[in-house]
């Protein structure tokens, strides 16, 4: 009972507190022009709507209690599972471009939103998702990208908590920049030598 309630007390944090943290807003404004950093935040808003996700684990019957715990209605859920799906594939077609975008939020701790939202009905909570911050987020959004092949049509972001977690374990923000400095090219190149280097 205490980690459910643990769980909803990180949910409802990472529903309302999702805003980029005022340092790393600066940051974007200098390093990419306004039209760039649009095309980009608005793939990140979109990623927001992850929380469709959890209707494929919940029982049919608690279906309307999901809804409710998540304050949205039927036609509102269909409209963000749109948004979300539209989002994931122009992250995964977007140029390496995003990559960059994404280090800027390296030591940003406000909660992220960006990969995945808490299963309210799930009694488990793991000591990552109390802390998963934008930097994080990040991390996991890079490392999906760079894993990708570009060929499947199975577009998909991290959202399993045990994956989430060996990400978050075996790579870090810092090391994560230190590559991209090192290694530069196009969206194929750079999945075709993170996969030499890491897979």
């Amino acid at each position: 009972m205490k980690s459910l309630l643990a769980l909803a007390i990180a949910c409802g944090l990472l529903l309302s507190c999702g805003n980029d943290a005022p340092p790393a807003a600066a940051r974007l404004q200098e390093k990419f022009s306004d039209s760039t950093t649009t095309k980009y935040d608005n793939i990140l808003e979109g990623l927001k709507n992850n929380y469709v996700l959890n209707f494929r684990l919940v029982d049919p019957a608690f279906r309307n209690d999901l809804l409710e715990a998540y304050g949205k209605t039927e036609g509102q859920l269909y409209a963000d599972s749109v948004r979300y799906f539209e989002a994931v594939d122009s992250f995964f077609s977007c140029d390496a471009g995003i990559l960059h975008y994404l280090t800027v939020f390296n030591g940003d701790d406000q909660p992220c939103r960006w990969v995945y939202t808490p299963y309210v009905f799930s009694s488990t909570l793991r000591p990552w998702q109390v802390r998963f911050n934008n930097e994080l987020g990040a991390l996991v959004l890079i490392r999906d990208y760079l894993c990708y092949d570009g060929q499947s049509t199975q577009k998909r972001i991290t959202t399993d908590p045990a994956v989430i977690e060996d990400i978050i374990t075996l790579y870090s923000m810092p090391g994560m920049m230190q590559w991209l400095q090192n290694n530069a090219g196009t969206k194929e190149e750079l999945r075709a030598f993170f996969k030499r280097h890491f897979q």
